[in-house]
């Protein structure tokens, strides 16, 4: 019940397309700039996924993706947003680009 409760809350928050083109183009340049393997494989990406999972973050209402694993509760509003963030993106683009 919950969950269903966060995902309402946070899909009636408008974003901005602009932003999202924003954090693609970062993340292209500080993958280029840092090593890695995380940079690397997030490089790799498709701009278009970049785009869709970038959109959903926006739509649920945060500025960046950024879970709280140092600190915070794993159960907590904040990371159980990120959780959905990332369920319902994966979902999307496994399901309609397999």
């Amino acid at each position: 019940m919950l969950a269903e409760e966060i995902q309402e809350v946070l899909k009636a928050v408008d974003y901005d397309c602009a932003e999202t083109s924003m954090q693609i183009q970062d993340l292209h340049m500080n993958s280029a700039i840092q090593g890695g393997q995380v940079a690397h494989d997030a490089a790799c990406v498709s701009e278009h996924h970049l785009k869709i999972m970038f959109t959903y973050v926006f739509q649920f209402g945060l500025q960046q993706w950024c879970p709280d694993i140092l600190g915070g509760s794993p159960m907590s509003l904040y990371n159980s947003a990120h959780e959905s963030i990332a369920l319902e993106s994966f979902q999307h683009i496994t399901t309609n680009f397999g």
